[in-house]
């Protein structure tokens, strides 16, 4: 859902663009969606820029990240901070824990996109 928006922008399915983050949180929201989720279609694109972010937000950028096999340290460090700010837990564990998740996300990272690419448009 975070990607709505590229019904609207379908060039941005196979290149690069962020118009569908502008417009994907108000189809979201046209079509029943309440506010507080339908912004994540557009902060999945503003993680580096918005420092108002909820947790959740970084999850779902980071999301999108690992699903394209791609590490982002900077968005890992900020999700781990924000996690153990949030658990008054242990950075070093926080962070292990995330770290696996995203090895076993990325991993078939490869065979996802050569699925995905089967249905591009144009």
């Amino acid at each position: 859902m975070h990607d709505i928006g590229k019904v609207l922008h379908a060039d941005e399915l196979t290149g690069p663009g962020q118009q569908h983050e502008q417009d994907g949180p108000r189809l979201l929201i046209d079509w029943g969606i309440a506010p507080q989720f339908a912004r994540f279609a557009q902060t999945h694109g503003s993680w580096r820029t918005d420092s108002d972010l909820e947790i959740e937000d970084l999850l779902v950028a980071l999301a999108d990240t690992c699903w394209k096999g791609t590490r982002d340290h900077v968005l890992e460090q900020r999700l781990t901070e924000c996690v153990t700010s949030a658990t008054a837990g242990d950075p070093w564990t926080v962070f292990i824990a995330l770290d696996d998740s995203i090895e076993a996300i990325t991993v078939n990272a490869d065979m996802r996109l050569a699925w995905q690419a089967r249905f591009s448009v144009g």
